[in-house]
């Protein structure tokens, strides 16, 4: 298939378009100034298209001759002062993007969203496709503009184009080059990881959520959610995961909700007033409080979706924080 990415420079775009070059697929991905992303450095093959989600001429250029999207490119950010530049990119660009895409006559469009647009049930239940966004009261930008998106694009299913929406968890593993999800790993590598937040998440081998996505494109139903999760752990579980295979101190205990708040929100001010990105947010801190264990049920049925170990993915990190050129 002809393909487009987008953010190709990002930690799971650019293991998707490792992936589908390795698939055979004739992959584009889009990039800002034209810069080659790094992901692409061992793949020639693949095509650097010059261009800007805020600039419809060049995603037509770029649409042209495609058969389908994966749109993978976003805005990650918990601050608040962020929020209208995470709306002009987040939400607007995935609108100027499928409308140039229901105009190249692309086949199949799938955006790749977030668990974090989705509710979660409780303690300890475990949350699916039909559970109730209720994160909109926290007031944090990501699953706000996420889910703005997504909305848009289920209120403009159309016959000419399918739309098929993915929600991967919390993605662990290789090439993380903006220390995303996976910056977790690198914190227990540094020794920083002796306390764990009270909360837990879903996580997953970021090769696991690439194939999924492939397989969204290739079976899912238009109009539809999957959730590509993995699995479901507390926060000091994985910690003890990370701890032993990087040989690290496992985290001594679990810090309780008020000093796990009051500490972010010191970070982040701190961090804001010396001109710099936050290490974590208050925003974060929250979230780190709260359940968020998924099932992925749907996509393994209807896609077949495949969870693994995590374990590989843990040591993947590992391997790529301690050795790769930053």
């Amino acid at each position: 298939m002809r393909v487009l990415v987008t953010g190709a420079t990002g930690f799971l775009g650019g293991n998707l378009l490792r992936m589908l070059c390795d698939d055979g697929h004739c992959v584009r991905y889009l990039s800002r100034q034209g810069r080659v992303a790094r992901a692409a450095l061992d793949y020639p093959q693949a095509e650097c298209f010059e261009g800007d989600l805020n600039d419809a001429l060049s995603l037509e250029r770029a649409c042209k001759d495609v058969d389908w999207i994966f749109h993978a490119a976003a805005i990650v950010s918990s601050l608040e002062k962020d929020r209208c530049q995470m709306e002009l990119v987040n939400v607007e660009g995935t609108k100027s993007l499928f409308k140039a895409a229901c105009k190249a006559g692309v086949q199949r469009f799938v955006h790749i969203s977030s668990v974090d647009t989705i509710g979660i049930e409780g303690k300890s239940a475990i949350a699916n496709e039909i559970s109730l966004h209720d994160f909109a009261t926290l007031r944090n930008p990501y699953p706000d503009t996420k889910l703005a998106a997504e909305k848009f694009l289920l209120q403009n299913k159309s016959a000419h184009i399918q739309i098929v929406i993915v929600n991967p968890g919390f993605m662990i593993g290789a090439y993380d080059t903006h220390g995303t999800s996976s910056r977790i790993v690198h914190e227990v590598l540094k020794n920083k990881g002796l306390f764990a937040p009270s909360g837990g998440n879903s996580f997953v081998d970021v090769k696991d959520v690439c194939r999924g996505a492939i397989l969204a494109a290739e079976k899912g139903r238009s109009g539809e959610r999957y959730i590509l999760a993995g699995h479901n752990l507390t926060y000091r579980a994985f910690f003890n995961k990370v701890a032993v295979l990087c040989h690290r101190p496992k985290p001594l205990a679990v810090l309780p909700a008020f000093i796990t708040l009051s500490a972010a929100s010191a970070l982040e001010k701190l961090a804001l007033i010396r001109g710099k990105k936050p290490i974590v947010t208050k925003n974060d801190a929250v979230f780190s409080l709260l359940p968020h264990y998924y099932s992925s049920q749907k996509a393994e049925q209807e896609l077949g979706y495949v969870i693994h170990p995590i374990e590989p993915a843990i040591a993947d990190a590992i391997t790529w924080f301690s050795t790769a050129k930053k």
